[in-house]
């Protein structure tokens, strides 16, 4: 399946506060799928693999409560040491399918993770796992977006917690078409950055990630103000740490609608960031208007300005694990033109939100 671009209703959207990621068990921004349809609830899950209870269709949605359980599993993702109770479910397809496990209305701090093992992806190595999504009343519940089932395997999804904690989950399961659904259309221009590897250096367009030149990305548009763009982000490990490819543009306001709609084929934010126009990098950088674009769904970004105003526009993944190198395509109005401001030398303290 494919999407193009299409026309959407514009969406406005007010300052928001960015997603950060601080040491520990902080959350960051996301959420559920309301629009999903709900199937009749089925018993909680089971204590352990052996008598794991049986997921038959998708979508799945069941409710359980895990304090009268015991501890019988635990996976570092990337917090260990957990002695809370969990519960499992096992999931056979006999076709691929590509899927989302959905603890987000969960009423405490829960962690997830699926087993593989005729994958090799059994205890130790999880096929996928998570901690904090940053969804959910808390920001602490968990969610594993867009996993891969090859047909034929039986999966085994452990409900669990953080640390100690237990309590009432909600579990949903939803399915996504596999395969490339974005594609870059004929005539767009191209981001050009190099591909994505381990301990890859951001030299191209990194903006304030990427002492000390501090590269953008300048983006123009024709004589109407239109750009379409196709551009590239994910992940990737950085010394042992995991990394998100960020990209930062730089444009100008040339006319009304002053917009961006995008669509990716894994989660992925827009921002127009807030900056200081003398120290630049150097200042405080903030988000003055963001969207989350859902897997392969389409999202517009409204941008504020007065015309020929220098805005900045940053695009990077939802979260700093899972996604591989992947797709995004950006149709653009309202660009004008300009120069790209010569960047500061120094380098200032810029919040663990960009990186």
């Amino acid at each position: 399946m494919r999407i193009a671009l299409a026309t959407l209703l514009l969406i406005g959207l007010g300052a928001l506060t960015a997603p950060a990621l601080a040491e520990g068990n902080t959350p960051y921004l996301g959420g559920g799928n309301p629009e999903a349809p709900t199937p009749p609830q089925l018993r909680e899950g089971g204590e352990t693999i052996e008598d794991a209870v049986e997921i038959n269709t998708i979508p799945f949605s069941v409710t359980g409560h895990t304090c009268d359980n015991v501890d019988d599993y635990d996976e570092a993702c990337p917090y260990d040491g957990s002695t809370s109770p969990d519960v499992v479910y096992s999931l056979t397809g006999p076709t691929l399918q590509c899927i989302e496990i959905d603890l987000c209305a969960s009423l405490y701090d829960t962690k997830v993770y699926v087993y593989d093992f005729e994958g090799g992806h059994g205890f130790g190595n999880p096929l996928a796992c998570n901690d904090d999504a940053g969804c959910g009343y808390s920001g602490y519940q968990s969610r594993i977006e867009f996993l891969e089932l090859p047909a034929n395997h039986t999966y085994y999804i452990v409900v669990d917690g953080y640390g100690g904690d237990c309590g009432d989950y909600v579990l949903d399961i939803y399915e996504f078409p596999c395969g490339p659904c974005v594609e870059c259309p004929a005539g767009a221009i191209e981001e050009g950055e190099p591909p994505l590897v381990d301990d890859y250096v951001d030299l191209y367009n990194g903006g304030c990630n990427s002492p000390p030149d501090y590269p953008f990305q300048n983006l123009c548009g024709d004589e109407s103000g239109y750009l379409l763009f196709c551009g590239h982000s994910g992940n990737y490990m950085f010394q042992g740490s995991e990394y998100r490819d960020t990209d930062w543009f730089i444009l100008y306001k040339g006319s009304d609608p002053f917009q961006i709609q995008g669509v990716a084929e894994w989660p992925t934010y827009l921002y127009q960031l807030g900056f200081d126009p003398i120290q630049r990098c150097d200042g405080s950088v903030t988000v003055e208007n963001s969207v989350l674009l859902e897997v392969c769904t389409p999202g517009v970004l409204e941008l504020a300005g007065e015309i020929g105003d220098e805005v900045w526009f940053w695009v990077g993944t939802a979260s700093w694990e899972q996604y591989p190198e992947y797709l995004y395509v950006l149709e653009c109005r309202g660009l004008g033109s300009g120069h790209t401001p010569v960047s500061t030398t120094t380098w200032g303290t810029i919040k663990r939100m960009f990186r």
